[in-house]
């Protein structure tokens, strides 16, 4: 017999994985509890019981999805300048197009726009994007009066280029690239 807490942590995972899938194929309105459910292949009460609702799934969903993107940016936590953080994260961003997590990410961002319960949790992952990539360029060389705007501009950078991978998988990362170390040597150049 297998031990509950087991198969508990088995069966959240197993909705957070559906409601993934179902937003990644059909879209965020697709993820309605019976699909969820239905996917997942449990009982529609699961979500209720596991969760408390579909928002609180969805937002357990959006935080598995940061945190296993996250995994893949670790990387870039090694960079000791600016140039090798950008490289790692042009390297990473490539492979975080094609994850069905950064789609998700990116569905979630856009669905934050009109949904309150969720809107919290998008901008909590949003400040932890910042906050990582505060510590990078902190460790580089710039000037304290530089810090918040670049650390904003480097993230959204990031969150750009992935979306635009997404949407088309012949963007020019290579030249973005280029283009990022360019403008980076030039707004950091004393």
């Amino acid at each position: 017999m297998s031990d509950p807490n087991e198969r508990s942590e088995g069966t959240q995972q197993k909705l957070m994985v559906a409601a993934r899938d179902l937003i990644v194929e059909q879209g965020w309105s697709s993820a309605s509890n019976r699909a969820i459910a239905a996917r997942a292949e449990v009982n529609l009460a699961l979500i209720s019981y596991h969760f408390g609702g579909k928002k609180k799934l969805l937002v357990a969903m959006l935080d598995r999805a940061v945190a296993e993107i996250t995994e893949q940016y670790a990387p870039m936590h090694e960079a000791d300048d600016l140039p090798a953080f950008v490289g790692a994260a042009l390297r990473a961003s490539t492979a975080l197009a094609s994850d069905p997590n950064s789609r998700v990410i990116a569905a979630a961002m856009l669905e934050a726009v009109h949904d309150r319960e969720l809107a919290p949790a998008v901008k909590r992952n949003l400040r932890d994007l910042r906050a990582f990539v505060r510590a990078v360029v902190e460790r580089c060389v710039v000037s304290e009066d530089q810090i918040s705007g670049l650390v904003t501009l480097i993230a959204a950078t990031l969150d750009g280029l992935i979306l635009h991978l997404i949407l088309d998988p012949e963007t020019d990362v290579q030249g973005a690239g280029t283009a990022i170390e360019d403008a980076l040597d030039s707004l950091l150049r004393p």
